[in-house]
């Protein structure tokens, strides 16, 4: 009998149709369903970026072999294509007939440039002379902006008609918005909370980056690239400098999809189309602004708390209390940790403790993903420093973080730390730190197992376990499979 399979990007989108469902539960705080809505748009970005990029590049290679469940990568974009519409519908749905009423409600408002008042459209219109124009840099739509790097993923652009006068023949001029500044530009002089969008800004001040000229058209836009560009690991010598070119390579990669308003003029889609090669179903139009999943950052806004998930604070667990010797609590006791409700202090206690303990000789560990200003790292750093032997095995296929482990690698590596960069044809995702502490004249290991990153911050969110244990034949696995990972030795039973 042969077996039913499930094609994996449907499944995939139902999996993030979950998400949105809970955007629309009734019950949560109005910004904690806005924080879901902005997670399930910012999956559906990785989505395109990453599977559906994957089959487009198939489809141009005139592939045709159909995946389990079936369907060759044409049928699959079709399916998908109809899957997404039903999504983007319902996210439209929940975005402008759910949240933003209940935003407005709470005091909460997203206004346009034609609601401002006097004194909040002199304000934007300093902002945009004063921190906004100085950096905009206009692109001129040419043969060359296709594959241009002045473009990258889901930036959001003005896509400008630009002539000397009225009856003057056309050039067209991409002008890409600012990706530091937040998006989010929040109104004085208002006895309520109101921000405008910085595109809207930009779209009605755009005229001013190009004096002396008649703007005839423009149109906001945002364009997807392909993503699934692979690390060619055969043959590579540096693995590293091939990181970074492939992390070049994607500013430059095929467009996968355009995201337009339905005001956007029809004469400019067609130009935008041509210019970025895409077909029509590639074109996506929707009400809802472009990125949503930038909306997490009014979704944890400060000073409406009552609107989001009560905080509550992890548990410390009772066997190590901050202060005490962590290698003591583990060498008395093994520690299990459930997080995020029980806290990962005792983890960043034992690599924080062994970068100072004179006791401490050798530090292993493996990183996957590790956050901004990380105190994982800094204590790597600190241990080296300090004249231990410390080795990191560092992934740098970790999706979407290639790029700020290749940054780690090097401060780490600048700081003395031995790095080795996963193992060829695999992820290395296991999460293992190995301690070796010399304890009256022998050598005692400690040893922590986790099932999530060496991440202070989504620890605090994220479902996972920790183990920490000083038993001899937990090190002793712990040592083998660094061995392994560094040095290519052959596990037993393997």
């Amino acid at each position: 009998m042969e077996i039913p399979y499930i094609n994996r990007e449907l499944s995939w989108l139902e999996f993030n149709q979950r998400v949105l469902n809970e955007a629309r539960r009734q019950e949560l705080p109005v910004l904690e369903r806005l924080k879901f809505l902005s997670i399930t748009a910012s999956n559906l970005d990785e989505f395109f970026m990453v599977r559906v990029g994957g089959l487009e590049m198939l489809r141009a290679a005139g592939k045709r072999r159909p995946d389990p469940a079936g369907f060759s990568p044409s049928e699959q974009l079709a399916l998908i294509r109809q899957r997404v519409n039903i999504l983007l519908s319902e996210i439209e749905e929940c975005f402008f007939d759910e949240i933003l009423p209940k935003l407005n409600e709470e005091g909460i408002h997203r206004v346009s440039i034609d609601q401002l008042t006097a004194e909040q459209m002199d304000h934007v219109a300093d902002l945009f002379s004063e921190r906004v124009m100085p950096i905009l840099t206009p692109v001129v739509a040419d043969d060359n902006i296709r594959e241009s790097g002045s473009l990258p993923s889901l930036c959001l652009a003005l896509f400008c008609e630009i002539a000397t006068s009225e009856g003057a023949e056309s050039r067209y001029v991409v002008l890409p918005l600012p990706r530091h500044i937040s998006r989010f530009v929040w109104l004085p002089d208002s006895n309520e909370s109101k921000f405008i969008l910085l595109e809207d800004i930009v779209a009605n001040f755009a005229g001013q980056v190009f004096p002396d000229e008649v703007m005839k058209n423009s149109g906001l836009f945002r364009i997807t690239r392909n993503a699934d560009i692979s690390l060619e690991e055969e043959g590579a010598h540096d693995l590293a400098r091939e990181m970074s070119d492939v992390l070049a390579e994607r500013k430059h990669s095929k467009c996968v999809r355009i995201d337009i308003g339905p005001g956007f003029p029809a004469g400019l889609s067609r130009i935008l189309k041509v210019f970025f090669g895409a077909d029509n179903n590639q074109i996506y139009k929707t009400r809802v602004p472009f990125g949503l999943g930038d909306f997490i950052e009014v979704a944890t806004v400060k000073g409406f708390e009552s609107l989001q998930v009560e905080h509550w604070t992890p548990m410390l667990n009772k066997r190590w209390s901050p202060g005490e010797n962590i290698f003591k609590s583990i060498a008395e006791n093994d520690i299990l940790l459930h997080h995020p409700y029980e806290s990962f202090e005792p983890v960043i206690a034992l690599i924080e403790q062994a970068a100072t303990d004179p006791k401490v000789l050798a530090v292993k560990q493996t990183l996957y993903r590790t956050a901004n200003n990380s105190r994982v790292i800094s204590a790597l750093i600190r241990a080296a420093e300090n004249g231990k032997q410390v080795t990191v095995v560092v992934e740098l296929k970790a999706r979407f973080d290639e790029a700020r482990n290749l940054e780690r690698a090097e401060e780490l590596e600048k700081a003395g730390v031995q790095i080795i960069y996963g193992v060829k044809g695999y992820k290395t995702h296991c999460k293992i730190t190995l301690v070796v502490r010399s304890e009256n004249k022998e050598l005692k290991r400690y040893t922590h197992f986790g099932t999530g990153n060496y991440n202070e911050v989504t620890a605090g969110l994220y479902t996972d376990l920790s183990y920490m244990t000083s038993k001899r034949k937990y090190g002793y696995e712990a040592a083998a499979l660094f061995n392994s990972l560094t040095g290519g030795t052959k596990l037993k039973g393997r």
